[in-house]
């Protein structure tokens, strides 16, 4: 590609989702690079993951649902880029379909909807690794999609209204297929965070029997790829799989963590039951992130395994 389809990426930013981890950590790398920075929340929001860095960010409360109070705020805010990464349904909890498909479709179209009203550089879209379904064969970004669950479908269909709109309007809309990103601000029920809290308090570690693959990128990794996106002139109605291009079995990545953590804490493998519908394999092919977005994964499982045990480390013995 080379330099000359880059730009300087300049704000104002608009990030939503910034309570969330992918979102939050986002909304603290522009923080730190001292940006512009406007976070849409919900009234109801957790703010925990960015309640330290609050007071360098610029607070919306607006519900995506909410077509005439975000055309308002796009209008207000006139952001550059937009990072859009709210979501719902990625939790095992969150199973209201209604809900499922009102954030991560409608939501979406009425967040590009309102942006049509401004000037804008790239609107980034975050997919999901879910979209695939299992895969024998490492996925390319061509590979047919076969979701297995309604959060699947609908990120999906927001992946493909992307497509569409910067087909037939032009719009500056890239989508990133994330896989299974890990580490800082990781909701504490997924497998990572709650593998590191068990080991280190010296509970009972009730697992599946570990036999699915996953490819976990790091958090760090995953910002630098987003902000890659938001450099691009050339790439609209693109899609990107972000991922380490590497996949481990859970087995695998329980042993590393009990390892790291030097506690001897004998996981309970077959405990717990798969889940109905669980992808068991997708490996990631990042053949077009590499060569069109310019982005390779820099963190190695091992480093980044490493700084996220000693970071859960650290917050445990803070509370």
């Amino acid at each position: 590609m080379g330099l000359s389809n880059r730009r300087r990426v300049s704000g104002p930013f608009l990030v939503t989702g910034a309570t969330g981890f992918i979102g939050a950590n986002l909304a603290r790398s522009l923080v730190g690079r001292g940006e512009q920075v406007h976070v849409l929340l919900r009234p109801k929001s957790s703010k925990w993951r960015i309640e330290d860095v609050s007071e360098h960010l610029q607070e919306h409360y607006c519900d995506l649902n909410d077509a005439q109070g975000l055309q308002k705020l796009i209008q207000l805010v006139k952001p550059r880029v937009i990072f859009h990464c709210a979501a719902y349904g990625v939790s095992n909890a969150q199973t209201d379909v209604d809900e499922i498909y009102n954030t991560n479709v409608l939501g979406t179209i009425k967040l590009l909807q309102a942006a049509s009203t401004i000037e804008f550089d790239v609107f980034v879209n975050t997919g999901s690794v879910s979209e695939y379904g299992n895969k024998l064969t490492p996925a390319s970004e061509d590979s047919t999609p076969e979701p297995l669950t309604a959060y699947a479908a609908a990120k999906l269909a927001a992946t493909l209204y992307c497509q569409m709109m910067a087909r037939s309007e032009g719009y500056p809309v890239i989508t990133l297929r994330l896989f299974t990103p890990y580490g800082f601000f990781e909701s504490e029920n997924r497998l990572i965070p709650t593998v590191v809290r068990a080991c280190i308090e010296r509970r009972e570690l009730a697992l599946t029997a570990g036999i699915q693959r996953r490819d976990f990128v790091y958090i760090n990794d995953v910002v630098n790829a987003y902000l890659k996106a938001a450099e691009m002139t050339s790439l609209a109605g693109q899609v990107f799989n972000i991922a380490s291009g590497t996949s481990h079995t859970v087995k695998e990545i329980v042993e590393q963590i009990v390892s790291l953590t030097g506690e001897p804490t004998v996981p309970l493998w077959g405990k717990l039951p798969t889940r109905q519908f669980e992808i068991m394999r997708c490996d990631a092919d990042i053949t077009r992130a590499r060569l069109l977005l310019e982005w390779v994964p820099q963190i190695s499982l091992s480093d980044g395994l490493t700084e996220t045990v000693a970071w859960y480390r650290s917050r445990i013995i803070e509370k």
